[in-house]
């Protein structure tokens, strides 16, 4: 009886959420305007997906190599067994920069987004007061896997200095719910050696990444 209700339970929440399995692409080269289903029908903004609501729970975002210039502000949501997945494509060096950005800014946002999956990218090249390569806020189910975060500073004379309190800039910061279902990359910085016992008791799981060439006041910053 409980395994019936149980099947009951996935099939009606199946009827109520559209699932997709489609893979689309991004490149610097593409077209918002076009299909995004192929890689000659790219997009050309990872921001562009990200507000998409053609997107469905199990679609995957392809990014082909080149470096993006743009801040991604994320609208659409995943669902459970079915995340949507932000990632390179194949081996291609996806960078994230935020070299054009004001200071008090973020390169990519998730704020009230559930089951989203972002892979293979590196986050680089913002230099700022209060500069933020990742921001997680009021999320669950985020997985933050095998990206690079690199010279995210408060100011592009950073290195070398000892950063005050008021000299902020963090790779990635995390405020929110459910603190074990967001996932983030661990560091290799020698700055974060002080917090992975915090981050393993906040986070399920630390995946494979790299925090580094960042000088900053802390790396990371999770609030609950």
């Amino acid at each position: 009886m409980k395994n019936t209700t149980l099947t009951i339970s996935a099939l009606l929440f199946l009827l109520n959420v559209n699932i997709g399995q489609t893979s689309y692409y991004v490149s610097t080269s593409g077209n918002n305007s076009n299909s995004g289903t192929a890689i000659d029908q790219a997009w050309q903004s990872i921001n562009y997906a990200a507000q998409n609501n053609i997107i469905l729970p199990g679609d995957t975002i392809n990014m082909l190599a080149g470096t993006y210039n743009e801040q991604i502000t994320f609208a659409i949501s995943g669902a459970p067994d079915y995340q949507i997945t932000f990632k390179n494509y194949i081996n291609d060096e996806v960078m994230l920069s935020g070299s054009a950005l004001p200071a008090y800014e973020y390169i990519m946002k998730i704020e009230n987004r559930d089951h989203i999956r972002i892979s293979g990218l590196k986050f680089k090249d913002y230099q700022q007061l209060d500069a933020i390569g990742l921001l997680i806020i009021n999320s669950s189910y985020i997985y933050v896997e095998d990206n690079e975060f690199m010279n995210i500073d408060y100011s592009s004379t950073a290195v070398g200095q000892t950063p005050s309190e008021d000299q902020n800039s963090q790779p990635i910061v995390a405020f929110g719910r459910e603190p074990e279902n967001i996932n983030v990359s661990q560091g290799v910085d020698d700055t974060l050696n002080l917090l992975n016992h915090t981050l393993a008791f906040f986070t399920k799981l630390l995946a494979f990444g790299a925090v580094h060439k960042n000088h900053n006041y802390l790396n990371i910053f999770i609030f609950f």
